[in-house]
């Protein structure tokens, strides 16, 4: 383009000089110059507008693409006839998942930003309608070094979003090395968006996004990782995102149908009969409704067999289709199964287990509620005649025309109305409509957030996103199983302030649960006070979420919490100081914390002694007691505080969102 532009240039400039060579009439003069010009701008322009199409060209050949194969033909096609559920899938975060990066797709902040990674430098910029990243690379030894490279697709929408840029091998994806926080406005490195140990490994990632990411953030994908020539991957799927053919299967059939004979879809609208051409979710069984969901929400490995190798995978992806049987196709991790140790051996990572499940199996990651709800009692003793807990019993794929709710709230958890209230759990247990009932069963106020259902049975044990999420498998709070697993339970996520002991005894009281044999420190000290200084970083992370968490402040109090807090604003992990800073943020006189949790160590250890400082500078505190390490006179009992701290458990956790 460079060279095509100067020589055009050249030729104007030796126009110009002609011209003003010429004895003629200014006015000759002018009109020559003002028609060289045009000529000159328009062949500018051409050349523009060529190296344009070149370089989009170029990046079509390097981008994953929407191809119509194998029946699938993409969400446009249903929208004629199912515009309402079209729409709603519209508003949804399945919609959004995996996009081309676009004005109305990028989330990020592309002005005037620079992120420093090690010695490496980058610039996010938009040039038009196209999303770069510039970058610099220096050190002593040698000048800089720069490039540039373009984000192509983009994955998330709802907290964060990642940026994926091409690479020479075809359509192979890089992961670019910062996410950017939706919430908090902010670009981090997106290591420090992962609970994982600390690391200066900037790895992109190459080709993650074609082996991994594609089965289950775009519909009916195709790995293609051969071309035919050799390992250059030439991906593509029927559509970015999670689309209608991903929930009901490939389309082409059903649409050519009714497209041809009109007066058969409202023929087969009013039947009882299903359809044939499509799978709607809603008319299959139980069990498989929920493994449809459970295709992406699951931890799993393919199974191989003669007719389903690695090689017919790579080529061609995951045979599931809506409807069919998953266990036919997929090996679902369960505890105990012969396939799950299978699973694990073949993993090529000795922390496999903990870095998913809880040791009793529980699942203690998020995108993965499948597997808890295949272990739930209302799955596992429920039945077709008598129901069976689905994923579909409190969500909805798509919002109802009766819900009035804003399309936002409905995305935020796909919830039907009042699913975050007992309607959820009276459906099938309708003996707790009655607030009497649920107040001689939880021993809390009927409306309080001690009698809300989801509380109890399905607390936040579940890590992921920067945050707790509901543990999916229904279960009920055991001091026990928390000794065995590290596993909080709700009683002591809520009453951050009680001690084990204390709980055992209401257990055994209200329930009759033995009480376990406990150590003089569960007796004597709160167990989130146990579990957040001697934890793990998992078990650090929901600590540090329950302090934030509005009905455990209630609960508990909140004024003997900014010493624990201000402790994870200088823990090894980004993810649990991160996390410690919001929830530090709600207590009074916090609000207005300045703090960088990807900041240098020592300015992290400043923000901890800061932090202590304020606080024991504060007046008027109520919340004292022993179990929270406070004194008589509200002092931090330090003695205690730093031996547990010196227990901490550090072995590397990583877990896998």
């Amino acid at each position: 383009m460079i060279i095509e532009a100067t020589a055009v240039v050249v030729v104007l400039a030796a126009g110009i000089i002609a011209l003003l060579g010429f004895k003629r009439a200014t006015i000759v003069r002018a009109v020559a110059l003002a028609f060289l010009i045009v000529v000159a701008v328009s062949i500018i322009g051409g050349i523009v507008g060529y190296s344009r199409d070149r370089d989009e060209a170029r990046l079509a050949r390097m981008t994953p693409t929407e191809k119509s194969t194998d029946g699938y033909i993409s969400s446009d096609s249903c929208q004629s006839c199912h515009p309402q559920q079209y729409a709603t899938w519209r508003h949804s975060y399945h919609r959004t998942m995996t996009q081309l990066v676009s004005p109305e797709s990028v989330i990020g902040d592309f002005g005037n930003v620079v992120l420093q990674a090690g010695q490496q430098r980058f610039f996010p910029v938009r040039r038009g309608d196209g999303f770069w990243f510039d970058s610099e690379l220096s050190n002593s030894d040698r000048p800089p070094e720069g490039g540039s490279n373009p984000a192509v697709l983009c994955t998330g929408s709802h907290h964060m979003q990642f940026y994926w840029t091409p690479t020479a091998s075809g359509r192979q994806l890089d992961l670019f090395p910062f996410a950017y926080l939706k919430e908090e406005q902010k670009w981090v490195p997106r290591k420090s968006v992962f609970l994982k140990p600390h690391t200066e490994n900037w790895s992109r990632e190459q080709g993650r996004w074609n082996t991994m990411c594609v089965s289950c953030h775009t519909t009916h994908a195709q790995p293609r990782l051969e071309d035919g020539v050799g390992r250059t991957p030439d991906t593509n799927s029927a559509e970015l995102g999670i689309a209608c053919e991903a929930c009901h299967g490939p389309a082409k059939e059903h649409v050519t149908k009714y497209r041809a004979r009109p007066h058969a879809r409202y023929r087969q609208y009013f039947s009882d009969e299903p359809d044939p051409t499509i799978v709607n979710p809603n008319r299959l069984s139980a069990a498989r409704v929920s493994e449809v969901c459970g295709q992406c929400h699951s931890i799993w490995n393919p199974q191989w067999s003669a007719d389903f190798t690695r090689s017919d995978w790579s080529a061609h992806g995951l045979r599931y289709r809506p409807g069919d049987v998953l266990g036919d196709t997929r090996n679902i991790a369960r505890v105990g199964d012969p396939n799950t140790q299978r699973l694990v051996e073949q993993s090529e990572n000795e922390s496999f287990w903990e870095s998913l499940f809880w040791s009793d199996g529980m699942v203690r990651v998020s995108g993965r509620e499948y597997n808890g709800l295949i272990e739930s009692p209302c799955f596992k003793h429920g039945d077709e005649k008598n129901g069976m807990l689905t994923c579909l019993s409190c969500h909805s794929m798509h919002q109802s025309e009766a819900d009035k709710r804003p399309p936002s709230s409905w995305a935020d958890d796909q919830l039907k109305p009042l699913m975050r209230t007992h309607d959820a759990c009276t459906q099938c247990h309708t003996a707790f409509k009655s607030s009497q009932v649920v107040m001689a069963h939880t021993h809390h106020e009927s409306e309080s957030s001690g009698s809300n259902c989801y509380n109890c049975h399905m607390s936040y044990t579940t890590y992921g996103l920067l945050k707790a999420i509901r543990s999916h498998q229904i279960d009920s709070p055991s001091v026990t199983a928390s000794l065995a697993t590290g596993r909080p339970h709700a009683c002591n996520q809520c009453h951050l302030d009680r001690t084990l002991t204390w709980t055992s005894d209401h257990l055994e009281q209200w329930y009759g649960i033995p009480a376990p044999q406990l150590d003089e420190d569960e007796r004597q000290i709160a167990a989130s006070v146990l579990w957040l200084l001697r934890g793990d970083a998992g078990q650090r992370a929901l600590m540090a979420w329950s302090m934030g968490w509005d009905s455990a402040r209630h609960a508990s109090g909140d004024d003997w919490m900014a010493p624990y807090l201000g402790q994870l604003l200088d823990d090894p992990y980004d993810a649990v100081r991160f996390i410690a800073a919001r929830s530090l943020r709600q207590l009074p006189g916090f609000e207005s914390l300045v703090y960088d949790f990807v900041g240098l160590a020592d300015q992290r250890a400043q923000a901890r002694l800061n932090t202590l400082e304020i606080w024991t500078n504060q007046t008027g505190r109520s919340s004292t007691g022993r179990a929270v390490l406070i004194e008589d006179d509200g002092t931090l009992n330090r003695r205690d505080f730093e031996r547990l701290l010196q227990q901490r458990n550090d072995r590397p956790l990583n877990l896998i969102e």
